[in-house]
């Protein structure tokens, strides 16, 4: 309920803002204050939303390794039981089929190793961006500071 209200008076006070904007009038610090929040609002949503995908992104590959997971573990069974029903006669098959399963799990660890990379690389470039926001944001509130100062020795000079 509160960030409802948060999120109407922010639209509200950008509204104004953009009006103040569209009729070349100047900018107060706490105009600019308002842009700065919208801003910081508006990136949020971006990372929610590439939070939300990312999360999206596991659980399916997640679900993806538990499926091959359970074909593997019924492969095996399946080749056990005819291990113990032909003996002798099926060792030479059984060994192949170790092999190519053997170089199977291995491929695919070794897809799962390059996707974790991949997406520690990709977390590592959001958390990258995320600090490049933050010195964005740390260098607009010093600025607004720096004109509010400003504003505010003009108008204690113009007394």
């Amino acid at each position: 309920m509160a960030e409802a209200l948060l999120s109407v008076a922010v639209d509200r006070a950008l509204e104004v803002v953009v009006r103040k904007i569209e009729r070349g009038e100047r900018l107060r610090a706490e105009d600019l204050a308002v842009l700065t929040i919208a801003a910081v609002r508006e990136l949020n949503k971006r990372i929610d939303e590439t939070n939300r995908r990312i999360d999206e992104l596991a659980d399916t590959l997640n679900k993806r390794i538990d499926e091959m997971s359970k074909a593997l573990n019924a492969r095996i069974d399946e080749t056990n039981k005819r291990i113990d029903a032909l003996a002798d006669s099926l060792n030479r098959r059984i060994d192949e089929v170790s092999k190519a399963l053997s170089a199977r799990i291995d491929e695919t660890n070794r897809r799962i190793d390059a996707l974790a990379d991949s997406l520690n690389k990709r977390i590592d470039a959001l958390y990258a961006l995320l600090g490049d926001v933050q010195k964005s944001i740390i260098e607009l509130a010093r600025m607004v500071a720096e004109i509010h100062k400003a504003v505010m020795e003009m108008r204690a000079g113009a007394r």
